[in-house]
């Protein structure tokens, strides 16, 4: 198993282990409207974008992308693991990965917004919930849960 950055060729690969993973297992954290959103968000085309406007990275195992994660600033977002391996550790190396990666940023914390499904998996690592309100997303409502963890890189 390894980390590496995210290729643009690995776009629709990416947005289809995302994709799933909203349907099967987000299904329960959001209405039919806003699970809509958050599929259009993460088409191959989205996917790409991300690829270059911050940094994602792929978990692989035997040769397939089994998870992924990204970084933008100090923002943890993106956090997917493929919906027939949850619970299996995945989560937990991205989630490694993605803060040693910005404390070699040199950030004093990250952030992440958490759905409901995966709140206890980010309080389990030491993120706690900082703010709780609504957003928008192309216009729909969504419940906000901001989550934030302390980085000690010193």
């Amino acid at each position: 198993m390894r980390i590496r950055k995210a290729k643009l060729n690995e776009s629709k690969e990416i947005s289809k282990l995302r994709r799933e993973t909203l349907k099967k297992i987000n299904i329960c954290d959001y209405t039919s409207n806003q699970l809509a959103i958050l599929i259009k968000t993460n088409s191959f085309k989205e996917i790409e974008n991300k690829i270059h406007d911050r940094d994602m990275f792929c978990l692989i195992d035997n040769g397939e992308i089994k998870g992924v994660v990204d970084l933008r600033d100090n923002q943890i977002g993106g956090l997917f693991v493929r919906k027939d391996l949850i619970g299996k550790g995945y989560g937990k190396n991205l989630l490694v990965f993605i803060e040693n990666y910005a404390k070699k940023l040199r950030y004093k914390n990250t952030i992440l917004y958490s759905s409901k499904s995966a709140q206890s998996f980010y309080e389990k690592y030491g993120y706690a919930v900082v703010e709780r309100g609504f957003g928008f997303i192309k216009g729909v409502k969504f419940s906000k849960i901001k989550m934030e963890k302390k980085l000690k890189w010193y």
